[in-house]
């Protein structure tokens, strides 16, 4: 379990979890750019593997705010920046 937590929390996991994000969207404007909104929402905004992808990214965030203690009044404005993304 502690394995997981550490893998789920790294920042290198973050790195690549943001890259497939970033190329998931792009592809999807491509596809909205041909076929039309609903294509792409349907291919990919309301797939599970996208749903998933946002989990993991949230768990993410998540795991990161608790590790680098992003709650204390030191690191508040730090902290506020990322319950925004939420």
């Amino acid at each position: 379990m502690k394995q997981v937590l550490s893998l789920l929390s790294s920042m290198k996991t973050m790195a690549v979890l943001m890259s497939i994000f970033a190329f998931a969207i792009g592809y999807a404007t491509f596809i909205e750019n041909d076929y039309g909104t609903i294509t792409a929402k349907a291919d990919v905004y309301n797939a599970r593997w996208f749903e998933v992808l946002m989990g993991i990214l949230t768990i993410n965030l998540l795991l990161n705010i608790h590790k680098y203690k992003m709650y204390t009044l030191k690191k508040a404005p730090i902290f506020i920046f990322h319950l925004s993304r939420l």
